[in-house]
């Protein structure tokens, strides 16, 4: 319900809801506060980037509030809330459920991890499970995707580098850092790189995600272009979640009648 209402067209709700879950928190903190973290933090998130000043601003006050009473207990609750809304995305899209608000989720939790500074993603353990995720949650546009001739001219280029990296899905500990130091050198943009490794998801269905997560990875570490760049990483899951949507709608998923049985109605 709360979700719904964060999602709500009408801004004032938004607003209401956000002032009177930060309003319990900031006041109860002893008996109320540990009952709506999450509820809150999801909030957060979720109006960032709210078109409203006034809600964008008070999430960001709410923000910087749970950062300092949570510490680096906030970071570590928003690293696990991306690692689970990006395994999420499948199955709202199976379910036809709310993939944009889910979207949303990840937009917000991606740049609050970008402004808190540092390495977002500390524990090397921690990257390679959510590039996992990510391989799952895209797993559905690499069995169904067909991207048009147009974008498999654009990324021409990217398949030449994608021919050189000689990378299994199993290698550990490096795979990610592997990946996105070689997509540095690349001349190819990031957006190439990762069209040319969806067109050529045949045989790649279950990287995908790795590259695709390396390649934000190396570019969020330039916390000066940060922003822009998870523009970009949001951007580009949302298309290819839409392709992915629409290219199932013309799939018929029932089984066929067979015209050499007859039914026992007896």
């Amino acid at each position: 319900m709360c979700s719904r209402l964060v999602l709500h067209t009408d801004y004032r709700i938004r607003l209401s809801v956000l002032t009177v879950l930060y309003d319990i928190y900031s006041q109860c903190s002893i008996s109320l506060a540990p009952l709506i973290e999450n509820v809150l933090i999801d909030c957060v998130v979720l109006l960032l980037n709210d078109p409203y000043e006034s809600i964008s601003m008070l999430s960001a006050k709410v923000r910087d509030h749970l950062m300092q009473s949570l510490s680096s207990n906030f970071m570590n609750r928003l690293r696990d809330r991306l690692y689970t809304l990006s395994n999420s995305i499948r199955n709202e899209v199976l379910a036809k459920g709310d993939v944009n608000g889910r979207l949303q989720q990840i937009h917000g939790v991606l740049l609050t991890l970008i402004s808190g500074g540092g390495d977002i993603f500390p524990e090397r353990k921690f990257s390679d499970q959510l590039a996992i995720a990510m391989a799952s949650t895209l797993h559905l546009d690499c069995k169904r995707l067909l991207l048009s001739k147009q974008s498999a001219e654009i990324a021409g280029s990217g398949l030449e580098l994608l021919d050189n990296l000689a990378l299994a899905y199993g290698v550990k500990n490096n795979t990610v850092h592997q990946i996105a130091t070689l997509l540095a050198k690349s001349d190819s943009p990031l957006m190439d790189c990762i069209s040319a490794v969806v067109q050529r998801s045949e045989s790649l269905d279950e990287q995908i995600g790795c590259y695709l997560f390396a390649a934000y990875l190396l570019r969020a570490a330039d916390l000066e272009n940060a922003i822009g760049i998870c523009e970009k990483f949001f951007s580009t899951i949302g298309g290819m979640v839409d392709q992915a949507v629409s290219q199932l709608d013309r799939i018929d998923i029932h089984r066929k009648t067979r015209d050499d049985l007859i039914e026992d109605n007896e």
